[in-house]
């Protein structure tokens, strides 16, 4: 800045009011939890101080689950559309090229070692139950994996039970 600049025209610092800037961060904070809220990510994201339930925490993992197998599911539909175009402008007939895309259906959090833990002390302890339908259900609560659809059907099927 020049010597000779006229006092009144002369920049000052400005400091912004703390309450001004306390306000803002809060709007801030508010604005991050809502987004969380409506997308479901309230579990995920631990940083939070408020305690929540199990319950609580179980259906918005349940509600995430659902959105992402929703998604999953039209990305699918839009993949295999895009593989179609595709094989038209190529000249190439969709159908002979078997192509197909599929995204996983399921996107749970849990802690698969307890469960199976768990399920194996309960599939035990059906033999002094002795109900074949506990039985089944429990294979069928094993077997959730990537194979789940395959085994469920032997098991409606009355496959190889174990």
């Amino acid at each position: 800045m020049h010597e000779d600049t006229v006092p009144e025209k002369r920049p000052y610092l400005l400091q912004a009011d703390a309450e001004a800037l306390l306000g803002l961060l809060q709007a801030l904070e508010m604005k991050v939890e809502m987004i969380n809220r409506m997308a479901h990510l309230t579990p995920v994201r631990t940083y939070r101080s408020a305690v929540a339930s199990g319950v609580a925490i179980e259906t918005d993992f349940q509600i995430l689950n659902t959105l992402l197998a929703e998604k999953a599911a039209q990305l699918a539909v839009t993949e295999n559309q895009l593989f179609r175009i595709f094989c038209r402008w190529e000249g190439v007939d969709y159908d002979a090229a078997n192509v197909v895309v599929t995204y996983p259906q399921r996107f749970e959090l849990r802690d698969r070692r307890a469960d199976l833990d768990f399920l194996v002390r309960a599939k035990e302890g059906t033999a002094k139950i002795g109900s074949p339908t506990l039985q089944r259900e429990i294979d069928r609560q094993l077997a959730r994996d990537d194979v789940l659809e395959v085994v469920e059907g032997e098991l409606a099927g009355g496959g190889n039970r174990g």
